[in-house]
């Protein structure tokens, strides 16, 4: 099996698990995900694939936040509920092994507004259908925050700084 940690000094652990791209949030995939030990995995970039199921269960939570982050930024809540649609209770499950707390009671509410039981999640959303969107729109509203940002940098970081030996294969 391939080791898909990325080699590092200790030094260069401290500087990604602090990196947060233009001062946004920090996610952990520069460092820890979009590198060559990752990508180089077939179907390390689709959950349920065996590739992405080879990844260490720290860089599965970091990939699902960097896509929660990114679907979030780019369409809101919704759309990554829409999107991830086939991999909901993967998606339930990863985010909330960031233990992150005031993430999760958000991510937890407007989950189960458009997904239903995250045991049995089901897409509710689709044409013809009017969901009510006041939790993911709430989710969003306070994602979008200057502030969740900043608190991004702390929870992730400390995830990140709690799983480095499963995140990286240290040097020194």
């Amino acid at each position: 099996m391939t080791d898909t940690r990325p080699e590092m000094t200790r030094a260069q652990f401290a500087e990604a698990s602090a990196y947060a791209y233009g001062g946004h949030w920090l996610t952990g995939e520069e460092s820890f995900i979009h590198v060559p030990s990752v990508m180089q995995v077939e179907g390390w970039d689709i959950y349920g694939h065996s590739g992405n199921n080879s990844l260490t269960e720290p860089q599965r939570v970091l990939m699902m936040w960097s896509d929660l982050v990114g679907q979030t930024a780019n369409g809101g809540f919704t759309q990554f509920v829409y999107n991830f649609r086939n991999s909901l209770a993967l998606a339930y499950r990863l985010i909330a092994k960031l233990e992150w707390p005031e993430l999760f009671e958000r991510f937890d509410r407007a989950f189960r507004e458009q997904a239903g039981d995250p045991s049995h999640p089901k897409l509710r959303q689709g044409p013809g259908v009017e969901l009510p969107t006041d939790a993911a729109d709430a989710f969003d509203d306070w994602f979008y925050r200057d502030e969740t940002k900043a608190a991004s940098k702390v929870e992730v970081g400390e995830y990140i700084v709690r799983h480095r030996d499963e995140l990286c294969r240290l040097l020194d």
